[in-house]
């Protein structure tokens, strides 16, 4: 799990998405409260741009829209 700030990142980040724009991706996880994930992990849960992730947290599981699915390859193992 990796938190950013979008304003930082969108200002100065050189994100590439698998499909769409990056800054209406970027639009929606600020707007929208929709999430960015790792190639790595979208192929390790077989998930896409739209499909929700499911996260376990203390008050109970939280569903999370998929925006965007980014190139990373500072890492094998997902984000």
């Amino acid at each position: 799990l990796d938190v950013t700030d979008l304003e930082v990142k969108e200002t100065f980040g050189r994100i590439m998405y698998r499909r769409g724009s990056s800054s209406e991706i970027m639009r929606r996880c600020r707007e929208l409260g929709q999430i960015s994930i790792s190639e790595v992990l979208a192929n390790r849960l077989n998930l896409e741009e739209g499909d929700e992730l499911e996260l376990p947290t203390p008050s109970g599981v939280r569903r999370l829209v998929i925006a965007g699915v980014f190139y990373d390859y500072r890492t094998e193992g997902g984000m």
